[in-house]
């Protein structure tokens, strides 16, 4: 090891065969990674609308005193497609999806083609240069039939009506690795709180992201480094004895 002539590999992505390892493909890991690992999201759910938008308000004034984490820069999102934008990857038309399945490659070609060439869509080098094959657009044409109408943009934020109750959805980034322990203590500490005086204040939260699950990780994994080292110790005491 100290003549460097063993090679230690950390990345668990090695483990998989060598036809999943290559390196557009984990740059697209990296890629989708660092899109996804640094955000959380949030979920606000009240009966009364006007109970939600007093709640968000809140929030995000004590997201901000916190130092904890940061409110994504203002922008204009006004339109539900330009707030879709920000999580495009992934995002895919039923028709889009069946062809990628079903490696029917050329339909798809010929419907980005035509897309590309219809005079009342308009097309843009940025848009093309992020999205060539225009999939995106597509998405956002056939969404419209799937929420019918129940899908808005309130205060800037994603708001919609589910079974009586109005839930607007809340997108935060962290300030510092998902993955260090510290960072995770400080941050599991403030959610539980907040979930307590959102709770007070008769709205129910939901969170998720990646800091969640790495945090549950490291839980879990103390858990049973602490048992495993309690059970070494006392069967090697047994064994003494």
């Amino acid at each position: 090891w100290f003549s460097k002539q063993i090679n230690i590999q950390t990345n668990l992505f090695a483990l998989l065969p060598s036809v999943e390892q290559s390196q557009q493909l984990q740059a697209t890991q990296q890629q989708l990674a660092g899109h996804i690992d640094n955000k959380l999201f949030i979920a606000l759910e009240a009966t009364h609308a006007d109970d939600v938008h007093a709640a968000s308000a809140w929030l995000q004034t004590h997201i901000q005193a916190s130092g904890l984490w940061q409110l994504p820069k203002a922008g204009n999102e006004a339109s539900l497609a330009q707030a879709f934008y920000q999580q495009r990857v992934g995002l895919l038309a039923e028709s889009d999806s069946h062809a990628l399945n079903t490696k029917n490659y050329q339909a798809l070609l010929e419907r980005s083609l035509l897309q590309m060439v219809s005079p009342g869509f308009p097309v843009t080098e940025q848009l093309l240069t992020e999205d060539p094959l225009l999939l995106f657009p597509r998405y956002i044409m056939t969404l419209g039939d799937q929420l019918d109408g129940n899908l808005r943009m309130e205060n800037g934020l994603p708001t919609t009506l589910y079974q009586g109750k109005t839930l607007q959805l809340l997108v935060i980034e962290l300030t510092q690795s998902p993955y260090r322990i510290d960072y995770q203590e400080q941050t599991q500490a403030w959610i539980a709180s907040t979930k307590q005086q959102l709770q007070e204040r008769g709205i129910n939260s939901y969170w998720t992201g990646t800091l969640i699950y790495a945090s549950f990780g490291t839980q879990s994994a103390q858990q049973e480094i602490s048992t495993i080292g309690v059970g070494s110790s006392l069967g090697l005491v047994l064994l003494i004895w």
